[in-house]
């Protein structure tokens, strides 16, 4: 007899709830997308969080902690045709949590896409102590939400190793 219930995660002292009751008996809760669109993966550690704001100018702050891609499920929208990508941080960790001190000038892309149209990508190098941005210039659909946000990395980290940053997404 199958049951309903909600199980609660704890992330960082924040609390998600998390409907399992259309998971076959079999699965174990390994990855999802919470209703905010923040994705966790507790097989991997991997993660990618938007984080709430109230800045003008910013459509969404986000945290990360990836291997290799990871894509928010949350559809963009702007309010101007100017986007500019600012990351604050980047640095490696390992599976731990300690830092890695690997892999400087990794490369890794932040990616706002149109699916099937286009791909507007920012390539940063890791490891980044202070914010760079990189402005993808104007031609994005106003008031419309057709845009995702995928995080790439360029080269294959050491395993165990992350990459952990934050960043945001500005108009103008």
């Amino acid at each position: 007899m199958l049951s309903i219930f909600t199980v609660f995660l704890n992330i960082n002292n924040a609390v998600y709830a998390v409907d399992n009751s259309n998971l076959n008996p079999t699965q174990e809760l390994e990855e999802f997308y919470d209703e905010a669109g923040n994705y966790y993966n507790y097989n991997t550690g991997e993660y990618f969080r938007w984080e709430n704001t109230n800045e003008r100018t910013l459509v969404k702050r986000f945290t990360f902690k990836m291997q290799f891609t990871l894509t928010s499920n949350t559809k963009l929208k702007f309010d101007k045709e100017g986007v500019k990508v600012t990351v604050d941080d980047a640095h490696f960790e390992w599976a731990s949590g300690n830092t890695a001190s690997c892999c400087s000038k990794h490369e890794f892309e932040v990616n706002i896409r149109r699916y099937g149209v286009t791909n507007n990508v920012a390539v940063f190098k890791a490891p980044i102590s202070s914010k760079k941005t990189v402005d993808l210039g104007k031609g994005f659909v106003k008031n419309s939400k057709i845009y995702t946000l995928e995080l790439t990395n360029g080269d294959e980290l050491p395993y165990g190793v992350y990459l952990v940053g934050e960043g945001r997404i500005n108009t103008y």
